[in-house]
C-alpha cells in the first residue's frame, strides 16, 4: 500500500510538471525557461533544503543556463520563467513586504527584491520522497534534452543525483504521453555511417562492437525528431556533445558548421573543431534518402548557436 501511495504522488507531480504551460509557437520553437528554473530549485533544495531565492539572485544563473542550454535567442530573458512559473501553481513571488508579483519586470522584479520560492505542498513533498527530486528532475531533463547534455544541465544547477537516470520508468505514467524511444536507431545510425563520426572519421571497435561513436537526433528526439536515416548522424562522444550544445551544426550545403560564438586557444580545438568548418558530409550526399532539410532546419533555428545580435 505505501508503494502504491508513493506511485500516485510520484504521478501527480509529474502530471504537474508535464502541465506546465511553455510559449512554444512555430516562430519561437523551444522554450525551456521554466524547466531550467525547476531545474535550479531542484538542486538547490537537494543542497540547501530551500527553495527560496531572489530574482537578483538568480538572474544571472537563469541567463546562463538560457545562454548554453536554451535556443540561440539573442537575448535571454530570465525574468520570465521567475515571474511567470506561479501561472502553474508551483511558484509563488512576493517582495520582502508581501507586495504581489509584478509581472515579468526585471527592473521591478531586481529593484523591488522579489523573492520566489517553490510552493509549500511541492517542498512538502520533496521533504518527504527522497527519490521525488530525481524522478522530477530526471523527467525534466528527459522531456526537454537529448541525453547527451543532461549531465552538464545537472551540473551546471548543481543537481547531483541519488539514483541513476532510468528513462524507461517515465512509460509507466500515462500522464506523460510521450513517445517510446525506439530500439535499434542506434545500430541504423552507425551501420550506414560504417562505424564513423560524420564531422571527424573517428572509428574504433572493442571486442567487435563500435565504441565512442554514437547516434544523435539532428532534430531532438524529445521535440517529435523522427528515429530514422532522415534524422540520425554518427557522431563521435565529443562532436555529438558540441552538436546537442550548437557549437557545430550542419549546413542547407550539408557540410559542417562551426558556431562563430565558438572560441578557443587550443590548437587541438582548432584541429577538432574550427577548422572541420566547411567540410562535406559525403556520407549524406551519397544517400538515397539523405537527411531532411526539415531537420536541418530545426537544428540551425533551436540548437545552433548563431550570432548575437548587437
Amino acid at each position: 500500500m505505501a508503494n502504491e501511495a508513493a506511485d500516485d504522488e510520484t504521478s501527480y507531480w509529474i502530471g504537474r510538471f508535464s502541465n506546465i504551460r511553455q510559449f512554444v509557437t512555430q516562430r519561437t520553437g523551444r522554450a525551456p525557461h521554466k524547466p531550467l528554473l525547476l531545474l535550479y530549485l531542484l538542486g538547490r533544495f537537494r543542497r540547501s533544503g530551500s527553495t527560496s531565492v531572489t530574482f537578483i539572485e538568480v538572474e544571472p544563473v537563469l541567463r546562463k543556463l538560457l545562454v548554453d542550454f536554451g535556443p540561440p535567442n539573442p537575448r535571454p530573458r530570465p525574468e520570465f520563467p521567475f515571474a511567470r512559473l506561479e501561472n502553474d501553481g508551483l511558484w509563488m513571488v512576493r517582495g520582502p513586504n508581501g507586495e504581489p508579483n509584478p509581472g515579468d519586470n526585471a527592473v521591478k522584479l531586481r529593484q523591488g527584491g522579489y523573492v520566489g520560492e517553490l510552493s509549500s505542498e511541492l517542498v512538502q513533498a520533496l521533504t518527504n520522497s527522497s527519490d521525488l527530486v530525481d524522478t522530477l528532475a530526471n523527467y525534466l531533463l528527459y522531456r526537454e534534452f537529448p541525453e547527451s547534455i543532461h549531465s552538464l544541465i545537472a551540473a551546471s544547477v548543481g543537481l547531483v543525483f541519488n539514483n541513476p537516470i532510468l528513462y524507461d520508468n517515465y512509460d509507466s505514467y500515462e500522464i506523460v504521453n510521450r513517445r517510446k524511444r525506439p530500439p535499434g536507431f542506434r545500430e541504423l545510425v552507425l551501420d550506414f555511417f560504417d562505424g564513423q563520426c560524420a564531422f571527424c572519421g573517428f572509428y574504433g571497435r572493442l571486442d567487435g562492437q563500435y565504441v565512442g561513436v554514437e547516434a544523435a537526433h539532428i532534430q531532438w528526439f524529445a521535440y517529435e525528431g523522427a528515429s530514422d536515416l532522415s534524422n540520425g548522424i554518427a557522431l563521435c562522444a565529443l562532436h555529438h556533445v558540441l552538436f546537442d550544445l550548437g557549437v557545430m551544426g550542419i549546413d542547407e550545403e550539408l557540410a559542417i558548421d562551426v558556431s562563430v560564438r565558438f572560441d578557443s586557444e587550443s590548437s587541438a580545438a582548432r584541429l577538432v573543431v574550427s577548422e572541420l568548418k566547411g567540410k562535406p558530409i559525403e556520407r549524406f550526399r551519397k544517400a538515397s534518402s539523405r537527411v531532411s532539410p526539415v531537420n536541418i532546419a530545426w537544428h540551425r533555428t533551436q540548437v545552433f548557436k548563431r550570432p548575437r545580435s548587437k
